[in-house]
């Protein structure tokens, strides 16, 4: 059973890195994996903050051929099941075309936060949802392949001039980290 103990020592492995990057241009493969790979790892080793939490997937949507989720984690522990049905409501309340505007990608390292604590952009919802609880972080991503987004972690980074970003850990990436 993969433990975040366990989990974590892997990812202070610069290698186990290399499974979640993002590789755009499939002709440079090598070079953008083991670049982005390198530079995601020194983020987080210098990180004034590393969590890995639960990751919980709030709403689940389709458009196209793209697969989207909306989802929450706590940086203070696990939420309690009345806080996370606030938080619901408020995300049954989201349009597809916001969660369109304000999904990122799984794989990488994401922005969640600007160093004053607002969302990477003065114009994000979905970011905000969960600022009345503490701990809580709501976030959404998009994938076209649907099972990148079945996230059972979240890697939340704190950096030292106070902006976050996250990085979330698929069933998938766990059996290329061999947990």
């Amino acid at each position: 059973m993969v433990t975040k103990e366990l989990l974590s020592k892997k990812l202070d492995l610069q290698e186990s890195w290399i499974h979640l990057v993002d590789t755009m241009m499939p002709i440079f493969k090598s070079y953008f994996i083991k670049k982005n790979a390198k530079s995601d790892f020194l983020l987080y080793k210098k990180a004034k903050e590393r969590i890995i939490a639960n990751n919980i997937i709030l709403r689940t949507d389709t458009y196209d051929d793209c697969f989207y989720t909306i989802n929450v984690f706590s940086t203070t522990g696990d939420l309690e099941a009345l806080e996370i049905t606030l938080i619901q409501k408020s995300v049954d309340e989201i349009d597809l075309e916001t969660i369109r505007y304000e999904s990122f990608g799984t794989q990488g390292i994401f922005p969640l936060s600007k160093a004053d604590g607002f969302p990477i952009s003065d114009d994000y919802i979905i970011y905000t949802l969960g600022s009345d609880i503490k701990g809580a972080v709501v976030y959404c991503m998009a994938s076209f392949k649907k099972e990148e987004l079945d996230v059972p972690y979240v890697v939340y980074i704190k950096n030292s001039d106070g902006s976050t970003c996250r990085s979330v850990i698929s069933n998938d990436i766990l059996k290329k980290l061999e947990l």
